[in-house]
């Protein structure tokens, strides 16, 4: 009878190791073919089913198992007349291997009661007792003189060493394990590694002497070690584990110096390649063979399958890897690192991983629990720990708007300061909040984290409020009422010293806390899962329903309480939130996820800018593929490998930083520092954010707009008849028609304006987000206007009544006449405010997130800082004859103040205008030069 590859084999079937013959069991018949030719060599019978196979290393024995039987069957290529045979009898046969000299069979007993080794030279056998293992726990030396099994007895794991040529005990030590899992000699058999049990992570090195080398044990037990792995040079181990985490250890001092992670979604860039396994089908003419119709008619499971050759395809990036749920019915169904094999120069390393979403894709590749281990996905993160962040920012903003929206009356009612002054402490105050923000970011980003900034920073709010709280209560710290017949006498300045240190670490506190809050919430999601994706951008909901939940607890709740019932009690409420949210946000420690330390890419900027100066004399080459590139960045050790960046040629002196003239050829990059040579995409993200400052300088002026809601509006509101029926509104709870403005805004733009625009601008988005901003500039012209008009409206209304000369007078005006300029502001601030959140997080490098949204916030502090410029301006002009802006607010010309701000905001938007034409998206740029971006992250409302 002639096979053919028509021929289904169902068998175990192997190749010799000298490649030149294959064996395949057909059940108790062992047929040896040529690989060749595929025509039968030898053909030998069992005396059972064949259930196992394995050839001797010098290809010429063959041994076949018969379990069923406990027998071991051997044969010789070269003797076809000699045979052996092997029975165990009563013990049976678990498992059967060769020697490395291919004359001796060792073989494990049932229940591993014993080894025996087999000599097929002289049939002498030898038998060592309690082997650990059947299929694993031998180790043989390269040269294959020396053997090592594992042993238990009396509960404790041995090593026992064995000369291959005599077979005799040399020597046998107890290992330090809990359940041995397996061993392996060192390719230079001056060391053993020894592993533990899946349950008890830890991997021991021994010399040969029974002396324990090192020791590493895991941070947590119950990972456990899958995989061990010797360079070929001997001078590497690799240890593969059930966390997703690869261990290399050096044979000097036996300490980790790498470790690379097993990552389920590999993006770019990336230095690691994927392989996907293929079966390619082969075609045959198969027209000339004779198969019986019985056959092709038969059985559909006798069919024959067609022949395939496995093939290996490198995928490109991003690759999300495929899993494989492992089996249930193990008792420790766990899946980890496995198929680890070193190249040949030991230089690479491959590694394979099934994976299972319930088990090892439960391990995060980029985040860290609270003890420093790999974050696991079901104890750490999502919305339990959420909530703990989204109850500091809820505290957080309760307390800074708490004090600031109501701080002027404060100012110029209690400490009797002037109304230019009051309102440029505020602006101030706010301004100094949000230029912190920049402070804040690079103390998290470079030294401290997110984390632990948030908790100094939120500490440090708690003590200003406390400070404030207590200047209030005690009425040394403040000056004494005023009463019709005396002077009021402005607060000295002690008690201004002390108000200022409160407002000031205050000010710090919520620049440092704010700049951090919201990207150690998008922390607690995995981006690269699908369903923590869709919980990220739930997430970013609430945070803006949460801010809108404090500003409205601020400007209703602590305003009324502060008019009412006394600024010590308004301010104590204050002091008592932030510790509240304090004790909130640490009592979630446990859960949260932590990122590492990225650095802070201000560092990125200085570099380029100083090797550019350095290089300044030097000209550029006509060809920009010649300027130091990403192609390099492997010379620079600790960076990660970037995306590329499109080169232009805007800002071309910068490129300046990445000549790599003759002298540096010989020098490495890490030698030289970035402040010498930097790379051309280093450069061209520093471009990138050059790009967006004209955007940025800009749309400063909303925010001077938007500072005078929270002072002069306020001001114009302490005059104006507040009553609604007996009930009298707080001056300052006039911007709840500011938030409410901003809360009603954002549903109609999703609702409304978002699927109009998608028809006639023909984005997906709606507007874009410069198209956004660039409403809320308009917006914020408009409400200057209707201020403006409204304010001639209060000043006739009080010249009318004769009122001029009464400051404390309420003028038979409604209040309700300010609700114009206040809607106008908030829903410019709903267009506006997430139009540059959004512009800043999707326009910027992507190492740079943290910053640009510093950059973004900046703009709010320089907005009110601008205000405060502008105020002591136009009081130093104007304040001696006609002042503008007069301590007597119905004295003043608050309308040409108004009109000045919209005659700026008009100037201002003409230049965003050119801005904006000038801009070129990122997406834009990269889509040119064949580069596609990640999804954009979502952005948020702080």
């Amino acid at each position: 009878m002639e096979f053919t590859e028509a021929y289904k084999a169902k068998g175990p079937c192997c190749f010799s190791p000298n490649s030149r013959y294959l064996a395949v069991s057909v059940d108790y018949r062992l047929v040896i073919r040529d690989v060749r030719t595929l025509k039968v060599v030898q053909l030998f019978s069992c005396l059972d089913k064949i259930s196992y196979i394995e050839w001797a290393l010098d290809s010429e024995y063959i041994l076949c198992g018969l379990y069923k039987r406990p027998m071991i069957q051997a044969w010789s290529l070269t003797q076809p007349e000699w045979t052996c045979k092997i029975d165990e009898g009563p013990a049976g046969i678990s498992y059967a291997r060769w020697s490395p000299d291919s004359r001796h069979i060792l073989t494990t007993s049932d229940f591993q009661l014993r080894l025996t080794v087999w000599s097929l030279v002289n049939t002498a056998c030898v038998h060592v007792q309690w082997p650990k293992h059947a299929a694993k726990g031998v180790s043989f030396t390269q040269d294959g003189k020396f053997a090592a099994i594992c042993t238990r007895r009396d509960c404790k794991d041995y090593i026992n060493l064995l000369s291959c040529h005599s077979w005799e005990i040399m020597g046998s030590f107890a290992v330090d394990t809990l359940d041995l899992a397996d061993i392996e000699w060192s390719p230079d058999d001056s060391a053993i590694v020894i592993w533990d049990s899946p349950l008890d992570y830890k991997v021991l090195i021994y010399s040969p002497d029974g002396r324990c080398l090192s020791k590493y044990q895991a941070y947590e037990s119950g990972l456990g070690v899958k995989t061990v792995s010797w360079s070929p040079c001997g001078q590497f181990l690799a240890v593969g584990s059930y966390d997703q985490m690869i261990r290399v250890f050096n044979h000097l001092t036996w300490k980790i110096f790498a470790e690379f992670m097993h990552l389920s979604n590999v993006r770019i860039p990336c230095s690691a390649a994927v392989f996907k396994e293929i079966d390619e089908p082969l075609q045959f003419d198969m027209s000339g063979l004779c198969i019986s119709d019985d056959f092709i008619q038969g059985d559909p499971d006798n069919l024959p399958e067609g022949p395939v050759r496995i093939r290996y395809k490198v995928m490109e990036l991003p690759v999300t890897l495929p899993f494989q749920k492992p089996a249930v019915d193990k008792p420790n169904p766990k899946q980890g690192i496995g198929l680890l094999s070193w190249s040949k120069d030991s230089r690479n390393i491959e590694m394979a991983l099934p994976q299972t979403k319930g088990t090892a894709n439960n391990i995060l590749s980029d985040a860290w629990s609270y003890k420093g281990r790999p974050a696991e996905r079901s104890k750490t993160g999502g919305w339990t720990s959420a909530a703990m962040i989204l109850g500091v920012e809820l505290c957080e903003r309760l307390t800074t708007l708490g004090i600031a929206v109501n701080l002027v009356t404060y100012l110029t009612g209690t400490m009797h300061l002037g109304s230019a002054v009051s309102a440029n402490t505020v602006t101030n105050f706010l301004g100094t909040s949000f230029m912190l923000c920049l402070l804040g970011g690079f103390v998290a980003d470079t030294f401290l984290g997110r984390y632990l900034t948030i908790s100094l920073f939120a500490s440090v709010q708690a003590i200003g409020v406390t400070i404030l709280t207590i200047s209030t209560a005690v009425p040394a710290l403040r000056p004494p009422k005023c009463s019709t017949n005396t002077v009021c006498h402005e607060a000295n300045s002690v008690q201004l010293t002390v108000l200022y240190i409160a407002l000031y670490l205050t000010a710090l506190g919520t620049g440092g806390l704010k700049s951090s809050v919201s990207g150690f919430g998008s922390d607690q999601f995995d981006e690269s899962d699908h369903h923590e994706k869709k919980q990220m951008t739930n997430f970013f909901n609430w945070f803006f329903f949460f801010i809108s939940i404090g500003s409205l607890g601020a400007v209703t709740i602590l305003v009324y309480i502060q008019d009412n019932l006394g600024r010590k009690w308004g301010y104590g409420i204050c002091a008592f939130a932030i510790c509240i949210g304090l004790i909130i946000f640490l009592s979630g420690t446990r859960k949260y996820r932590f990122k590492k330390l990225v650095g802070s890419p201000l560092t990125q900027i200085a570099m380029v800018f100083a090797a550019a100066w350095r290089k300044r004399h030097m000209d550029l080459p006509s060809d920009s593929s010649i300027l130091y590139n990403n192609v390099d960045e492997d010379l620079i050790q600790g960076q990660k490998q970037k995306l590329p960046v499109p080169h232009s040629k805007q800002f071309r002196f910068l490129d300046k930083a990445a000549i790599k003239y003759a002298d540096m050829e010989s020098a490495s990059p890490v030698v030289l520092g970035r402040s010498w040579l930097s790379t051309l995409t280093d450069v061209e993200e520093v471009k990138m954010v050059i790009r967006m400052l004209p955007i940025w300088a800009t749309t400063i002026m909303f925010w001077t707009v938007y500072a005078q809601m929270t002072t002069f509006s306020v001001s114009q509101a302490t005059t104006m008849n507040r009553h609604i029926g007996s009930f009298q509104i707080p001056a300052a709870s006039l911007t709840v028609f500011f938030v409410a403005s901003i809360l009603l805004t954002v549903p109609v733009y999703d609702r409304v304006i978002v699927p109009i625009c998608r028809r006639v601008f023909s984005n997906p988005q709606g507007l874009t987000p410069l198209q956004r901003i660039g409403v809320g500039l308009v917006l914020s012209i408009l409400a200057m206007v209707a201020a403006a008009i409204i304010e001639l409206k209060r000043l006739h209304a009080a010249e009318s009544n004769g009122l001029t000369n009464d400051p404390t007078a309420v003028i038979p005006i409604s209040v309700f006449w300010l609700i114009p300029q206040f809607f106008l502001v908030g829903a410019g601030e709903a267009f506006a405010y997430i139009g540059q959140l959004d512009f800043f997080l999707r326009e910027c490098p992507k190492g740079m997130k943290t910053m640009s949204t510093g950059l973004f916030l900046s703009t709010l502090s320089l907005g009110f800082f601008f205000s405060s410029i502008l105020v002591s301006i136009v009081h130093a002009i104007t304040g001696n004859k006609n002042p503008w802006l007069s301590d007597n607010i119905n004295q003043g010309k608050l309308h040409y103040f108004y009109w000045l701000l919209a005659a700026l905001s008009v100037i201002n938007f003409g230049l965003y205008v050119i801005s904006a034409r000038w801009y070129v998206y990122k997406e834009t740029r990269f889509a040119e030069e064949g580069i596609e971006l990640e999804e954009a992250e979502p952005c948020s409302h702080a």
